[in-house]
């Protein structure tokens, strides 16, 4: 079977009308011949190849900048301005000019003069606000704003010798400074070494650092005071404290004595709220809290040893028991200067209290059915629910990142928080200064109240969901006894039935044999 396609096109779909072709004769338009002047420049080419493509093309350059190398310099500001006659050294001689200056007719009429001019504009500086703000009442919106983190600088460990950057203190009067211990935390690395100079950065300049600071041993924490800001507290990996005076320059003021400090590092130190502002706490592997007082390092003031006993409410077995190492400590002075936490190397939290004349008691012990299975390196209460505390440990710290950032190819272990800038130290040495956008940092009071309430509302109601599913379990638990309670009675009235039996059978038995007997 043939398959035909009609295919009808009308003349005016052809296009405009071309006239007719005919046939034609051949006519000779031009005529070159050729020439024998042009035949000598002819040169023969070489045949090549030739790759072309449609893609467009990109490159990329690097380009390194001079590194411009800065320093402060100070500059001392002696009083001028002084005739030659005048003798500044002699506050007689410059009191006498003074009056002379003031006793001249002319100056005084031009004083007069200039007074006029100044006081119009003085007027309507004072009556125009240029800084007033109209609309009070208006939130300002972040949600279109673009949520990012940048680097402001990077502060390079100087030394030559990789070590970590351990704990990072800001400067509490005005953030300008940041102190930063290091230390090698690598399992049977040797120490002895590497130097063990730590950091004083100025925020503004990390070409070079503000202050070295020279311990005896690695620091592996460090902290500023925050009444006393020239002073610097630090403890080191050989289990000493140590003080520095950040104006006497970078040796070690104060030292405690080997044989009454840890006997490991201090992984952090809190500083004490006090009138004194001399007393301050650490904590180490070595099981210990000790309070110190740097008016004499020789001794510590108060020594508590975390060595607890926590049985287990099922078999009465003890599911934490021996001596518990602090990792960590939180003081918030807001919520109690007598109180404070710490976060132990087994999971554990211990809430404490320093007592007057009596020492250091543990009053509360965290270690729940979801407890930490490794040490909690970090705790902190929340600053407008104090009730309520985070810790940060193993993998069970699970909370969606609201921003990621990559910053170095190595590990980050320590991070430190002030205002809207964030400090970060890694196992390179390397401390990076980050500024969080208004819309990470909520500074709007508005926004502010919205996110108190609504972490409020969420606490609460996680809160009364764990205290639910609790009291279910042991509903579930005290049923569960009872069942087996029931069964072993059961149990046991069985056995003793069939005991009975058997005695009964026992002493019909031996009747019958004493009969028998007596019958013969």
């Amino acid at each position: 079977m043939d398959i035909v396609t009609v295919y009808k096109k009308l003349r005016k779909q052809f296009g405009r009308y071309s006239g007719h072709f005919v046939d034609t004769e051949p006519e000779m338009i031009v005529d070159i011949k050729p020439s024998e002047e042009f035949k000598q420049k002819y040169i023969n080419r070489e045949p090549r190849s030739v790759g072309a493509q449609a893609v467009a093309e990109f490159s990329e350059h690097f380009t390194n900048t001079e590194t411009h190398e800065t320093k402060e310099q100070g500059m001392m500001h002696n009083e001028g301005g002084w005739p030659k006659d005048v003798d500044t050294s002699k506050l007689s001689s410059k009191e006498r000019y003074i009056k002379k200056i003031e006793n001249n007719i002319e100056d005084l009429n031009s004083f007069i003069s200039l007074r006029d001019n100044a006081e119009y504009y003085i007027q309507q500086n004072n009556a125009i606000n240029i800084f007033g703000s109209y609309f009070k009442e208006t939130v300002q919106d972040f949600g279109s704003e673009r949520s990012m983190v940048k680097t402001v600088s990077v502060f390079k460990d100087p030394c030559q010798d990789k070590r970590t950057a351990t704990k990072i203190s800001w400067l509490p009067s005005d953030g300008s400074k940041l102190a930063v211990a290091y230390a090698n935390l690598d399992f049977q690395s040797s120490t002895k070494k590497i130097p063990t100079n730590a950091y004083v950065w100025d925020v503004n300049n990390a070409n070079e650092p503000d202050v070295t600071l020279l311990p005896s041993s690695h620091l592996t924490s460090i902290r500023y005071n925050p009444k006393e800001n020239s002073t610097v507290a630090g403890g080191c990996y050989n289990g000493v404290v140590c003080i520095f005076d950040t104006r006497k320059g970078g040796e070690e003021v104060l030292i405690s004595d080997l044989k009454t400090s840890h006997r490991d590092p201090i992984y952090d130190i809190q500083w004490l709220q006090s009138k004194s502002a001399t007393f301050f706490i650490s904590t180490s592997t070595d099981g210990q809290v000790l309070t110190w007082d740097t008016r004499n390092l020789s001794n510590p003031v108060d020594s508590e040893t975390l060595e607890l006993r926590i049985p287990d409410d099922k078999n009465g077995e003890c599911k934490l028991q021996g001596l518990l190492g602090g990792e960590s400590i939180d003081y918030d002075v807001s919520y109690s200067p007598t109180k404070f936490m710490i976060g132990t190397e087994q999971g554990a939290v211990l809430s404490c209290t320093r007592r007057k004349n009596k020492g250091t008691a543990i009053d509360k012990v965290y270690y729940g059915h979801h407890h930490h299975h490794g040490p909690i390196y970090s705790i902190q209460r929340n600053p407008f629910l104090q009730k309520y505390f985070m810790t940060v440990g193993d993998w069970t710290h699970l909370i969606k990142p609201l921003l990621s950032l990559r910053l170095s190819d190595q590990g980050l272990h320590t991070l430190s928080v002030y205002g809207k800038y964030i400090a970060v130290g890694g196992r390179d040495g390397s401390t990076r200064l980050l500024e969080v956008s208004e819309g990470l940092r909520g500074e709007e009071k508005q926004q502010v109240l919205e996110e108190k309430e609504f972490i409020n509302n969420m606490l609460e109601r996680e809160t009364k969901r764990e205290r639910a599913l609790i009291d279910n379990r042991k509903e579930s638990e005290q049923a569960q006894r009872r069942i087996e309670a029931k069964k072993k009675q059961r149990e046991q009235s069985s056995k003793t039935f069939t005991l009975v039996i058997n005695e009964s059978e026992l002493q019909e038995d031996e009747d019958m044999f004493l009969q028998a007997i007596k019958k013969k």
